[in-house]
């Protein structure tokens, strides 16, 4: 028995053995399991320290820039946008601002290299440390990666509301120097792409003589014109009162990745017009919707383009409207001064040989024809009365309705994709050239869109006391109003036939001011003959020369009381939206 016990005692002391030899073994296992990845933590921190400055540095630098951009393009002193307006004063702004970006940057690196310095010494701890229990280890395990992902996340700096361009959808085009990477340490941390480049911080402009000039942009590239839009493309214009104005104006819109195209001071108009230039594959409708709403204090527009509006047809005109002979007082003036915006004029025409017309081209690309303004001339100065009317033979034959008058023709037309149109810029330059010839009054047989530019033009023009007369336009009775004769204080007019109906394309609207002939209106053409036309385009030379001769220092609230009294009412009672006030005739003053 006691045997028995003796034996049992000696086996329990074995396994008691063996059991702490076990325990004794998983313990050493497991301390050198975890001195390990203490060593192999210990390395990684210190890879990752050593790679942490260009990291945050290059972020920072990103950030720098994105801050500056901001800076830069909020200033609104009278100040910085002088300065903003030469390619020098561009510069001096450039560099300014990288040399503070330079003094910010070493401030913010130094701080970057104590944190990381920190970074390591803390981290070199927590790896030579040795957790008490599994709990612990794997708490220090969740800290290390927490913290490992926050350092290599990539920084996003850029508020959304910083870059407008791409609030709207729009793309930004930065029109920065391009910078050199070649000698630059590769930078491994991503950039957000709303971010701008970085700009290399410049030399110090201290005790320096000159500034150096900025890159010159270049508007060379021309832009391929897309016939299924009726405006430029990449293209805005804004009209300022001056030219500090057009100055802050463009120092505004850079932000906006805007370029300046073109500047031009309209003395005669008191005026400057400037010419932007949007980035590459901009949504110019879009551009010009947002700047409009964000600056409405802009008169800024499309450049808009514009048609002759006429098209072919019989002759009678002058009688309907009793108009006078060649001997009348009113229409035998030599002091009478008429301007016109249309296509160019053959000066070598029969029906203008001797008449007095001086003409001056606006055109940007080929010539247009000059069908559509020698036309026109004709029926204003046309002297040629000898034409053979024969069906078929037909020759000039045209006799003016004032003969004796100056007539000054803009030619602003081109012929592009089949289509013979002009622009806003264009109207403007030509409106500008016939303000400064003193004519009583300017037809305008064109049509397009409503311009805000182009209306501050126009405006400019009539406070000079010029009276404006528009065709109102050949796209039917549903048609939206046609400008410029939709606009404010100019005189639309529509077009009848020889029995007083009116012309079948003819727009209708409010705007509609009076009726004149203008289907199968015999006139010259583009052969050294004559034939008919038709349109509201030929309509409106009548009421160009009725106000001319009938002008007699009278203004145009006086004028247009005196036209409505001569009208024949055509249509319903008082104006309408077909005829307006009714077809007109010449005063009673001028007719023999």
């Amino acid at each position: 028995m006691q045997d028995k016990q003796n034996i049992k005692n000696s086996i329990r002391g074995t396994v008691r053995t063996v059991n702490l030899l076990l325990f004794v073994m998983v313990l050493a296992a497991d301390a050198f399991a975890q001195q390990t990845d203490a060593a192999t933590e210990a390395e990684s921190v210190s890879e990752r320290v050593g790679a942490a400055p260009t990291q945050i540095s290059a972020q920072s630098r990103a950030t720098d820039s994105t801050t500056d951009e901001t800076q830069i393009h909020s200033q609104s002193s009278p100040q910085r946008n002088n300065q903003a307006e030469t390619p020098q004063a561009d510069a001096a702004l450039v560099y300014e601002r990288d040399e503070g970006d330079e003094s910010d940057e070493s401030n913010k690196n130094k701080e970057n290299i104590k944190r990381d310095e920190s970074v390591q010494t803390f981290s070199a701890e927590n790896a030579a440390k040795e957790p008490s229990s599994e709990k612990e280890a794997d708490a220090s395990t969740n800290t290390r990666n927490s913290r490992e992902t926050v350092e290599q996340a990539p920084v996003d700096n850029s508020p959304s509301d910083k870059n407008p361009i791409k609030k709207e959808n729009t793309e930004s085009a930065v029109n920065e120097p391009a910078e050199n990477d070649s000698t630059r340490e590769p930078v491994e941390a991503p950039v957000s792409p709303r971010l701008r480049p970085r700009i290399d911080p410049g030399p110090s402009l201290i005790n320096r003589d000159s500034i150096p000039p900025m890159p010159t942009l270049d508007f060379t590239d021309h832009v391929k014109s897309n016939p299924d839009v009726d405006y430029e493309a990449r293209e805005l214009l804004l009209v300022s009162s001056g030219m500090q104005a057009a100055r802050d104006a463009a120092a505004t819109l850079r932000s906006y990745q805007l370029q300046v195209r073109s500047r031009q001071i309209f003395e005669n108009l008191d005026l400057v017009i400037t010419r932007f230039r949007l980035p590459p594959d901009s949504d110019v409708l879009q551009m010009r919707a947002m700047l409009q709403k964000r600056h409405p204090e802009y008169i800024l527009d499309t450049n808009q383009r514009y048609e002759l509006l006429s098209s072919r047809r019989q002759r009678w005109a002058q009688h309907t409207l009793e108009w006078p002979s060649e001997n009348s007082r009113c229409i035998n003036k030599k002091s009478l001064r008429l301007g016109m915006v249309d296509t160019g004029v053959d000066t070598t025409h029969p029906a203008l040989v001797g008449a007095r017309v001086s003409t001056q081209a606006f055109v940007e690309g080929e010539l247009a024809p000059s069908l559509h303004g020698t036309a026109i001339a004709s029926l204003f100065v046309g002297k040629d009365e000898t034409g053979n009317k024969t069906p078929g033979k037909e020759q000039a034959g045209v006799t003016g309705l004032l003969p004796s008058a100056e007539l000054f023709a803009a030619n602003v037309f081109r012929s592009r994709a089949g289509k013979n149109e002009t622009n806003t810029f264009a109207l403007v330059r030509a409106l500008e050239w016939l303000s400064a010839q003193n004519p009583e009054v300017i037809n305008l047989s064109l049509g397009g869109k409503e311009n805000r530019v182009f209306a501050s033009v126009l405006d400019a023009v009539m406070a000079k006391g010029v009276i404006l007369v528009a065709a109102a336009g050949n796209g039917g009775p549903e048609a939206a109003p046609v400008y410029p004769a939709a606009q404010e204080g100019v005189i639309a007019v529509t077009a009848v036939d020889a029995q007083g109906r009116i012309y079948r394309s003819a727009n209708q609207g409010e705007y509609i001011d009076f009726a004149a002939p203008g289907v199968e209106i015999w006139a010259a053409n583009a052969e050294k003959r004559g034939q008919y036309h038709s349109g509201t385009s030929f309509a409106a030379p009548f009421v160009s020369a009725i106000l001319t001769a009938a002008k007699n220092n009278r203004g145009r609230a006086e004028l247009l009381a005196l036209l409505q009294t001569e009208v024949s009412d055509s249509g319903l009672p008082g104006r309408d939206n077909v005829f307006g006030w009714g077809l007109v005739k010449v005063p009673a003053e001028c007719r023999d």
